[in-house]
C-alpha cells in the first residue's frame, strides 16, 4: 500500500480528507455463516473489512465517503487518523456517554486523515 495519493502538495499536518462515520454496535451484526456459496461474495465480511474498531470495543465505525479507499496498511504510511477537532457534532459525542451515541441514526463522528509528512504529487 502507498497510502494517500495527491495531485498537489499536501503539507505535513494538513487534513487530507475528513471521514464521516456511521456507528454500528455489536460485532454480532457481522457474524459470518460457516459456508459461503462458491464464488460468492460474503457481503458481511466485505463490510466488516472497511470498519474501524478496537479489539476491546463493540463499536464499529464505517466511513461514508471516499476516505474508505485510502490504503491504510503500509510500512511507509503517509497519513494518520485522529478524531476531528473541528466537527462540532464529533466534539459533542466524544464527550457524551456511549448510550447517547446509540440514539443517533446518522453519521455522528468524524475521523480526519492527516498528512504525517509532506505528500508530493
Amino acid at each position: 500500500g502507498r497510502g494517500a495519493f495527491a495531485r498537489r502538495l499536501i503539507p505535513k499536518g494538513e487534513i487530507i480528507i475528513p471521514a464521516p462515520l456511521l456507528c454500528t454496535f455489536g460485532r454480532h451484526m457481522f457474524d459470518i455463516p460457516e459456508k459461503v456459496p462458491r464464488g460468492g461474495i460474503n457481503r458481511k465480511q466485505l463490510a466488516y473489512n472497511y470498519q474501524f474498531t478496537h479489539p476491546e470495543s463493540s463499536v464499529l465505525f464505517f466511513p461514508t465517503n471516499t476516505a474508505i479507499t485510502i490504503n491504510h496498511h503500509s510500512e511507509k504510511e503517509n497519513t494518520k487518523l485522529r478524531w476531528s477537532t473541528t466537527d462540532k457534532k464529533s466534539l459533542y459525542y466524544l464527550q457524551r456517554p456511549l448510550e447517547d451515541l446509540k440514539q443517533e441514526h446518522y453519521a455522528t463522528i468524524v475521523l480526519d486523515f492527516v498528512a504525517k509528512r509532506d505528500i508530493y504529487p
